[in-house]
């Protein structure tokens, strides 16, 4: 259950985020026309499709703690000392995200990890928990 409510928080951020960045493709595919996304290489133009996202969490994250997403879904960021994020920390956290969903990693390490974590959260020193499971630290040791 834990594993499949941060899909859903994942694709409810990506669906906000796409409320927000497809208009401005659309603006841009408007204007220059669809060549420009062929002229792209894959990997800028698969940046600048995670980019977007990647923006929206660390401002999240910056700000709430966690995403909407998140939010909903009753999920939370901690760290490991018990104490609030520093922006280095939510950046790396973030920033590695393209490697974790671009190869799937991120569910592989969350579902054989103890602590449950991606390769952001592990480096990071981060633990999304479930607000209704997660009653102290000892239930992570």
């Amino acid at each position: 259950m834990y594993l499949i409510k941060r899909i859903i928080a994942i694709i409810l951020d990506t669906i906000i985020v796409s409320l927000i960045t497809t208009p401005v493709v659309i603006l841009v595919v408007l204007i220059y026309g669809d060549k420009i996304l062929f002229d792209l290489n894959s990997f800028i133009l698969l940046i600048l499709i995670i980019s977007p996202l990647i923006i929206y969490e660390i401002i999240c994250e910056v700000i709430f703690q966690r995403s909407v997403g998140k939010k909903v879904m009753g999920l939370s960021i901690i760290n490991l000392e018990g104490k609030r994020f520093g922006f280095s920390k939510i950046i790396m956290r973030n920033l590695l995200r393209m490697l974790d969903h671009g190869l799937f990693l991120g569910c592989i390490f969350i579902l054989f990890t103890r602590k449950k974590q991606r390769i952001g959260d592990i480096l990071a020193g981060a633990i999304v928990v479930d607000q209704k499971e997660f009653k102290s630290w000892s239930d992570l040791l």
